[in-house]
This record gives structure tokens, sequence and C-alpha cells, in this order.
């Protein structure tokens, strides 16, 4: 693959792949691409996917110390946050951190009260999975999509 002014060709986005699976510094561990939208590894082995399954669109990032996965039906922007919705309810979002470069992906738990999960999740997991839902239109509002690009990612 040709690099331009340590960019990735126009050729690796054309064949359908996230322009953010590639970078001068970081090693891609794997590709695969089949009926998924985005599938990249852009972070020291990072592994994540994004892709329809069983009539709901399924988010995952996996590595040596971190595994999140959410399923949902459509994902709601607001101008910081990502929430997941899964039967008209919130099971999750992702978020920034305050006032820190690092971005968030939290899990709310079945139980009484809101206990959560929170771990850290790359900002190209984060863009990857945005282009996905906008493009199985599973986005409740298109128009706070670049507000969220603009001031998150």
């Amino acid at each position: 693959m040709s690099m331009k002014g340590g960019q990735p060709s126009r050729l690796f986005g054309s064949l359908g792949f996230p322009s953010t699976c590639l970078s001068a510094s970081q090693p891609i561990a794997w590709l695969i691409r089949a009926s998924v939208y985005g599938l990249c590894a852009p972070l020291f082995g990072m592994k994540t996917i994004v892709t329809e399954q069983d009539g709901r669109m399924l988010a995952r990032v996996e590595s040596d110390d971190r595994i999140f996965e959410v399923t949902f039906d459509s994902i709601e922007p607001t101008d910081v946050t990502l929430r997941f919705l899964r039967d008209g309810e919130r099971v999750g979002s992702i978020y920034n951190d305050d006032g820190t470069a690092r971005t968030m992906a939290r899990l709310t738990t079945a139980r009484e009260g809101s206990d959560f999960i929170s771990v850290e999740v790359p900002k190209a997991f984060v863009d990857d999975l945005l282009e996905a839902a906008v493009a199985a239109d599973r986005v409740t509002d298109t128009t706070a999509v670049e507000g969220y690009r603009l001031r998150v990612l």
C-alpha cells in the first residue's frame, strides 16, 4: 500500500475500510471484511468489530486488558455523548472523561440502582461505530452527528 505524506492512500478507503484503521506509526494487527462496516485494530493489538447481528448492531473492542461489547438498536448523539438504545431503553453510552483526552464507554447493569461498568476505548473505534450506525440508519438524530464529531473525535 502506498503512503503519501504519512497517510494511507485513497485506495484503502475506496475498498470500504475506514481510514482510521491505518496510521504510519501503528501497525494493523488484523483486518477482515465481510458484512462488517468497520473492522480494524488501530491500537497495539486491539481488535474491534462493528456489524449488524440478529437485527441489532454489535460493537466490540477487545485487547489483553479489556473487553467492551454492546448490542443496540440505535445511537442517540448529543454534543459530547453517544447513547446506546435497545428496545427504547438506554443501555450505555460513550463519553469523554472530564477534562482528559480519554474516551470512555459505559454500560449500565441490569441491577437495581445506578451501577455501571466503564472502560476506555480508542477514538478510532468510536468513529468506526458512529460511521457504521449512520450507514445502517441507526442514528436517532443525524443532524447531531457532526457536532459530536467536532467536539469529541
